[in-house]
């Protein structure tokens, strides 16, 4: 067995997935929140075992299961839960962390510059997703507390700004602040009073698994389920997608071309979506950028975030504050392009 790194718990937990022998174990680091393992079994199968961040309780595995049938019916592609041989669905550590098991999807995943067929078939693939769970009527069960409510987050904002007691911190982050309330008073689409549909909600480039053509063929990570609007689902996608510099260049770009190819795709697959839905969405970009803008200003003031990039920065503040700044440079790019949308 080939699996020199990878600690002795995590064999342990994998071999409880299946009745196949294990012929070596891999981190996958592409994540930065679950630790990931791609296992290889002695028939030649793949499965994907995780350790969950604590942030994820294990009643997102009751979501997954929800969903399943019904995007499978619709030949929708994404990962299933593996149970363990007992039959239950994760498994418990002794230290109360829970580990689960996936299918495994081949394929190909990107992390920036989509082109314009993966954005269109990109589109067409998360529209076929949400066509498959219009007739799903069971509620999620809440995965992050508060995930995506936008008026949370800018409260929070405030509220810890207001709190600080720091003067450095007070002299470089108001400023910020400011601008991210300034922008706030002229949001014009309430999501709260839109249909309320099952999302993926975290449906950023590296969460959509490409055929080696190109073709979009998978969603992954479905770890943050939940009922919301449309508007906020594309916004966010559409906010990662056509934001090719990245979340640490100071240079922001939006590329329209990738969103005009993105909202066809969409546009061509979805049902039940109505027109005051889809008009939504360019705006939901703005209230999806101002939202990560507030998180990432009241994590810059609360040196919190779930991983620190070394490489790239000193220390979390100096981290969050410049990400919080560079989602503004990216609204001010977006904003010179929205009326080609």
């Amino acid at each position: 067995m080939s699996h020199e790194h990878i600690r002795a718990d995590v064999s342990e937990f994998a071999k409880r997935f299946t009745a196949q022998g294990i012929t070596s174990i891999t981190r996958i680091t592409d994540g930065s929140i679950n630790e990931t393992f791609e296992v290889v079994l002695d028939d030649g199968g793949i499965f994907i075992l995780q350790k969950m961040s604590p942030i994820f309780k294990p009643h997102v595995m009751e979501n997954l299961a929800c969903v399943t049938p019904y995007v499978v019916a619709k030949g929708v592609l994404i990962p299933a839960g593996i149970p363990i041989r007992t039959g239950e669905s994760y498994i418990t550590a002794d230290d109360g962390s829970w580990y689960r098991a996936l299918t495994y999807i081949p394929g190909k995943t990107i992390h920036d510059n989509m082109t314009l067929q993966q954005a269109k078939s990109s589109g067409a693939l998360v529209g076929r997703f949400h066509a498959a769970l219009l007739s799903c009527e069971t509620p999620m069960k809440e995965t992050v507390k508060h995930y995506h409510e936008t008026q949370f987050y800018f409260e929070r904002m405030r509220q810890v700004s207001r709190e600080n007691t720091d003067e450095k911190k007070h002299a470089t982050l108001m400023p910020i602040v400011e601008e991210i309330e300034g922008r706030i008073d002229s949001i014009d689409v309430d999501t709260s009073k839109l249909p309320q549909r099952i999302i993926h909600a975290d449906l950023k480039v590296s969460n959509i698994r490409f055929s080696e053509t190109g073709e979009a063929i998978a969603i992954i990570d479905m770890d943050t389920l939940m009922r919301a609007s449309i508007v906020t689902e594309m916004g966010d996608a559409l906010r990662s997608w056509c934001g090719t510099a990245g979340e640490d260049n100071s240079t922001q770009v939006f590329d329209e071309s990738i969103a005009k190819a993105a909202l066809s795709g969409y546009a061509e697959s979805a049902e039940g979506v109505t027109q005051e839905e889809i008009k939504a969405i360019p705006e939901g970009i703005r209230i999806l950028t101002l939202e990560l803008a507030s998180r990432f200003v009241t994590d810059a003031y609360e040196e919190s975030y779930f991983a620190h990039r070394e490489s790239l920065y000193p220390n979390l503040y100096e981290q969050c504050k410049t990400k919080a700044e560079n989602q503004l440079r990216f609204l001010e790019a977006y904003e010179e392009k929205r009326g080609e949308l």
